[in-house]
């Protein structure tokens, strides 16, 4: 069994790639994940390099809540950070996830790739407007020398909590964005109910690496936070990710 690591928000986490299906874990549902920790030189640095961007993107697209330059400014704020191949192969990259103009459950959200101490970047908007809370790089599981992307977001709506992963590849020097889909991975009911959770549900998510990945997931139940987890499936079943729409 051959073992890699790879990075998801600050924490390394051991994938193993089973001979007989050679499936690679990319995402644990069961899991807490917190934000890389980001120096305030660095969110320095993002801000004088992306602010005159967006402005000038903003009044460009001439979005309605998006088309102030006090409103970039007061909301701009850097989420997360990871390090990988994203662009370039072979090459040590870091990856900042952003946003601005954040409107309830929504925000315009994007990707500063900085490529050296200088903070040459490639800066690349995202095109959906949800907001995330986690960001964390993937080992090139489509096999064509770059690193993916993995977002979580988290939404509490009506009593129900819902956590959401999207898997993305930037592309060469950033001018291709691919978004392979998003599915969930956490899902529970303890805020509906008076006295507390009736059921909750979590998925670990792999990919079978190849030019096509196949996508595969397991799912695991309890009946409350304080319970272990049990596992449903007898073993990873393939799957197909939701595609964004745009």
């Amino acid at each position: 069994m051959k073992f890699i690591m790879f990075l998801i928000s600050g924490f390394m986490l051991q994938t193993a790639f089973a001979q007989d299906n050679q499936l690679m874990l990319i995402f644990d549902g069961r899991l807490s994940l917190k934000p890389a920790n980001i120096a305030q030189t660095e969110k320095m640095q993002l801000e004088t390099k992306i602010i005159p961007l967006a402005i000038a993107k903003a009044k460009e697209e001439e979005k309605e809540i998006c088309d102030f330059k006090q409103n970039i400014i007061d909301d701009f704020n850097v989420i997360d950070k990871a390090i990988g191949a994203f662009t370039q192969s072979n090459f040590k990259e870091t990856a900042y996830l952003y946003e601005y103009c954040i409107f309830g459950h929504f925000a315009t959200t994007g990707i500063a790739i900085v490529k050296n101490q200088s903070f040459d970047l490639i800066d690349i908007y995202l095109p959906f407007q949800f907001r995330f809370n986690n960001m964390g790089a993937l080992v090139d599981f489509n096999q064509n020398g770059l690193d993916e992307i993995v977002l979580s977001s988290k939404d509490t709506h009506q009593g129900s909590t819902a956590v959401g992963m999207t898997l993305l590849e930037v592309g060469k020097n950033g001018e291709h964005v691919k978004i392979f889909g998003n599915t969930i991975v956490y899902q529970d009911d303890c805020l509906y109910w008076e006295d507390g959770c009736r059921k909750i549900s979590a998925y670990k998510i792999y990919a079978k690496p190849s030019l096509n990945p196949i996508f595969y997931r397991e799912e695991f139940i309890k009946k409350s936070e304080k319970t272990s987890w049990k596992k449903i499936s007898k073993q990873p079943l393939p799957f197909s990710l939701e595609k964004i729409q745009e």
